[in-house]
């Protein structure tokens, strides 16, 4: 009775596909009786149930491409220092003089209110704000005069060597606007390391360039001192006010924010933290285009092109290098659209910042100048990193490609016991089914 129980289980052991060995459950199933073979046919059937649920859970996290964050702090040997950009509080710290003497030699009999209306003509018709109430006292037919005399006064040149004559050669210097500069105990060249720069709107400032702290907070100080700079005609006193202090990024295009206005005879010490930011791409909260690269680079773009490029038709002289099909703007059209074209509600809600960036935090202290060198210069400053780490932030894709694949196999193995081959295996049986079935049903036709 045993010899023939053995051989009955041999002769359905041949009969099981060899694909149904790697399912689990599924060979039992050939194995058993008839109510048995129910008990089989629903474990698996929720070992199918529990496969799918899961695969579909990671199926849409992988699509949705799910992110963790992880949070790192970096100690550097040295770290760069931001683009410390300063200017002038009114865009009328030029040279007077010169500008007059060039104006006399090629105009005859002008007045000295002419020659004041004509550099503010130039001024504001370069782009730089400031001058609403000088530019709101002129009617059309005093537009139209010095329209015609700023003209006489360019002469051959184009309106960019005009405006480049006006700022670069007959603006302020760096050496009129720096006292001394110090890193640590050090004495260094000021000129060395700031260069002049453009800030829309604001006009020709210094920024500085590729520096390096080395040491931590009181040995890797930035000493800023500078010098009082004529304001013509924006200022009372003949005088600026105050300076600005811009903490922009290290790119062409200087950020108007975050902006620290500097008192004279005011020591400003600025304690700077350092945070470096890379986010995925997928998720389109960022981009890696050009236009992200700069925080200031976007609002740059915007301005150029929503107040001069697409109502005007031109450019401003310090940002023509972003576009070759737009000449630079003549002073009177810059005048007669004034009001608009100095906004700075520019909509930047397109604008998205770049997946990995750096933010900069400030922390900003006055009080009273103490020191020879702060006590001699009008404007001090003090920069540096409060210690040389470097906050860092990630964003890691949870499921990658290869992660996918690995959890996919582990779905089906953990509740199913299926390997590719057993797929495949199953795949071409159903094939193979359905081809004799076609085949059967089209005989009993024929």
């Amino acid at each position: 009775m045993a010899a023939k129980k053995c051989k009955k289980c041999h002769r359905k052991i041949k009969q099981v596909p060899n694909w149904a060995l790697e399912l689990h459950g599924l060979s039992q199933y050939f194995l058993s009786d008839r109510y048995e073979k129910r008990m089989w046919i629903v474990i698996i059937g929720i070992c199918f149930v529990f496969a799918g649920v899961f695969t579909n859970i990671l199926i849409r996290e992988y699509m949705e491409r799910r992110t963790s964050t992880v949070f790192e702090y970096h100690q550097l040997n040295k770290i760069r220092y931001p683009g410390v950009t300063i200017c002038p509080n009114n865009g009328d710290a030029i040279h007077y003089r010169d500008l007059e003497i060039d104006m006399r030699s090629r105009m005859e009999n002008i007045t000295n209110a002419e020659v004041d209306d004509l550099i503010i003509f130039a001024l504001a018709g370069s782009g730089v704000d400031g001058f609403q109430t000088k530019v709101s006292l002129w009617d059309p037919d005093d537009i139209q005069k010095l329209t015609l005399m700023i003209e006489t006064w360019r002469g051959d040149r184009s309106w960019k060597q005009f405006f480049e004559f006006v700022f670069d050669r007959n603006g302020y210097t760096c050496e009129e606007l720096f006292y001394k500069c110090f890193y640590g105990q050090q004495t260094i060249n000021c000129c060395e390391i700031f260069q002049p720069v453009y800030v829309i709107l604001v006009g020709r400032c210094f920024q500085l360039q590729e520096y390096y702290q080395t040491a931590p907070n009181d040995w890797g100080r930035l000493h800023i001192y500078m010098n009082e700079l004529p304001s013509y005609f924006l200022s009372a006193s003949g005088k600026q006010n105050h300076m600005i202090l811009y903490l922009s990024d290290n790119y062409s295009d200087v950020a108007r924010y975050p902006k620290v206005p500097l008192g004279p005879q005011i020591l400003n010490k600025i304690g700077l933290q350092m945070r470096t930011v890379a986010m995925s791409e997928a998720d389109q909260h960022c981009s890696n285009s050009e236009e992200s690269k700069g925080r200031g680079t976007c609002f740059a773009n915007r301005w150029l092109t929503h107040q001069l490029i697409e109502p005007l038709n031109c450019t401003v002289h310090y940002l023509d290098h972003k576009t070759n099909e737009y000449t630079v703007c003549h002073p009177t059209v810059i005048i007669t659209n004034y009001k608009n074209v100095t906004t700075n509600h520019v909509d930047t809600k397109s604008c998205r910042p770049a997946c990995n960036r750096e933010i900069l935090t400030e922390q900003l202290q006055t009080g009273k100048v103490a020191g020879y060198s702060s006590a001699k210069a009008d404007y001090s400053v003090v920069i540096s990193y409060s210690d040389m780490q470097v906050e860092a932030y990630r964003e890691n894709v949870r499921i990658t490609l290869a992660g996918f694949v690995s959890e996919i196999g582990g779905q089906f193995m953990l509740f199913l016991g299926l390997s590719l081959n057993t797929v495949i295996q199953m795949s071409l049986l159903i094939g193979n089914f359905i081809r004799k079935l076609v085949t059967r049903q089209c005989n009993l036709v024929v």
